[in-house]
């Protein structure tokens, strides 16, 4: 149980470099710093590239060719007649926006888009416009785009050189990815809030939750929030939600820990922590799968874990010692801790372990004997510094491979004189 819990504050080290590495902020102030960056890019940085889309349309068209709104007079008298038959006013607020540019002989395609910007901005409550139907306005926002569409077209050809058509291409590419716009600000409403006022915390929190997800639009939300944030914001975030990760009242738990970090879908940690060989999501993995060691020796050595007592006293001393808390005692707790949190020496801990369990399943085979020693140097070579001084600590206490009928030099104690012989007494004999 010593080693267990020794080999528990090593991986919570581990962990605790991990997130330290990503970002050294807390839940509060990190989601603080994710809200106010997804707010720059909703305020600026979208608004720029679709300054920048909308602006190759501009090169293409002559500016001072005007039409006549023909597609927004059509919703203009559709309004009208909708309020007749319902004996309401619901849709006059609406047409009063478009009231003056219907009434003239043409706009031109500023106008027109300007206009168009403007009922824009009170569908998405970038403008305060009480008493507005959205119905209404989004049937002007539908007339208007047609009647745009239709003035880049003539504006395009009045500029000459086929100009229309290649207007109308880069007018539609503009018009798609100010969809894909309008649509990824309302998915990261759900994460800063509508008037983006989510506390910090909320925001850490709904993230957290979202990498959970399996599939689906929660995950789409992670990764477009990742996408849009500044680099170190996110990291500074995934660094925070980690921080808190296997908290409880009593502090820090390894089970608790593992238990949330499996609970996040593999999209998820990609997300959250990146992926491939060197990544922290690599590290992580490694410290969860390690884990498994720690509990086993947790289970071990409960007293109530009876039907496991035969293996224990079959098994090698340094085996039921689990290879994690061994490095630890050799090694020392600060070096084993950075093991952990150095995604590659950690996957070579990993691969030590691995090879441990598997010499233990055949404690008399040479070569599970020769994978584990081969293990043992590739986690030294990782390790750097001197590789053969700690090849040589870590093999100290390693025996070499035992015969089939002498697999344990540990005789098992003589069975309980009675059934009330608590089990306790019987590990001590």
């Amino acid at each position: 149980v010593r080693q267990a819990n020794r080999a528990t504050e090593q991986m919570q080290r581990g962990v605790e470099e991990v997130a330290d590495a990503l970002g050294p902020s807390s839940r509060v102030g990190a989601g603080q710093a994710a809200r106010d960056s997804i707010v720059d890019w909703i305020e600026r940085r979208s608004a720029d590239d679709l300054n920048t889309a909308y602006g190759a349309v501009d090169n293409l068209i002559a500016p001072t060719a005007t039409v006549p709104l023909s597609r927004t007079g059509v919703a203009v008298r559709q309004l009208r007649n909708r309020d007749v038959i319902s004996a309401s006013q619901d849709g006059q607020a609406a047409i009063r926006l478009v009231q003056d540019a219907v009434s003239r002989p043409g706009m031109t395609y500023e106008g027109i888009k300007e206009l168009r910007t403007r009922i824009g901005g009170r569908l998405s409550g970038d403008i305060d416009e009480r008493g507005v139907s959205n119905r209404a306005l989004q049937s002007l926002y539908g007339a208007l785009t047609e009647d745009l569409r239709f003035a880049v077209n003539r504006s395009g050809v009045a500029k000459g050189k086929g100009g229309g058509r290649a207007a109308l291409a880069a007018f539609d590419a503009a018009n798609a990815q100010a969809r894909t716009i309008f649509e990824q600000r309302a998915a990261l409403t759900k994460i800063i809030g509508r008037q983006a006022d989510a506390p910090g915390e909320a925001v850490a929190d709904r993230l957290l939750s979202m990498a959970g997800a399996r599939r689906g639009a929660d995950i789409e939300r992670v990764n477009l929030a990742r996408s849009v944030m500044a680099p170190d914001a996110w990291d500074d975030m995934a660094g925070s939600v980690l921080r808190q990760m296997g908290q409880n009242k009593d502090g820090w738990s390894l089970a608790r820990w593992r238990t949330e970090y499996e609970k996040l879908s593999d999209a998820g940690k990609t997300a959250l922590f990146g992926s491939g060989k060197g990544s922290h999501r690599d590290a992580l993995d490694v410290i969860s799968k390690l884990g498994q060691h720690a509990e086993f020796l947790q289970r071990m050595g409960n007293p109530s874990q009876s039907g496991r007592f035969a293996s224990l006293v079959a098994a090698p001393t340094w085996l039921i010692a689990e290879p994690i808390s061994f490095l630890s005692t050799v090694m020392g707790g600060r070096m084993l801790a950075g093991v952990l949190a150095r995604p590659i020496t950690a996957r070579a801990a990993a691969d030590a372990a691995k090879a441990a369990r598997a010499l233990q399943r055949q404690p008399s085979s040479v070569g599970a004997h020769q994978a584990y020693v081969a293990a043992v140097k590739a986690l030294a070579v990782s390790m750097g510094n001197d590789p053969a001084e700690t090849e040589a600590k870590l093999l100290q206490r390693i025996p070499g491979p035992m015969p089939r009928r002498a697999q344990s030099t540990v005789t098992p104690p003589a069975p309980p004189q009675s059934r009330r012989q608590p089990y306790n007494a019987m590990i001590a004999q």
